[in-house]
């Protein structure tokens, strides 16, 4: 049977929504959201984005790095007058991830 080029579309969003309840970062985007006022989209997009950023850490051999600042970030981030941060508190292990993935890559 030939399904519509469009189905394989669906399936990926339904991956990604159900992505959600059991990714580590799914509290993280559905408060994040909620603080901001996104909508499922908005949760849907941050899933992607997260783990966008772990795989991408992991390509440069950063995960140390990766998950010392996601470990910092969900301790630290808050709601702050509709803005989701975690103020300065996490910027040190930013830094160190910056610093790892520019060391590691080729460009200058």
């Amino acid at each position: 049977m030939k399904y519509p080029s469009w189905t394989g579309s669906l399936v990926g969003i339904g991956l990604i929504a159900a992505a959600g309840t059991c990714s580590p970062y799914g509290a993280y985007c559905e408060d994040g959201e909620a603080c901001v006022g996104g909508n499922d989209t908005d949760i849907d997009a941050c899933l992607v984005e997260m783990a966008a950023g772990a795989d991408e850490a992991s390509a440069y051999d950063c995960t140390t790095e990766y998950d010392a600042w996601w470990e910092c970030l969900s301790d630290k981030v808050h709601c702050d007058n509709d803005n989701w941060t975690s103020g300065t508190e996490c910027s040190s292990k930013s830094e160190s991830l910056g610093k790892c993935k520019k060391d590691a890559s080729g460009h200058k």
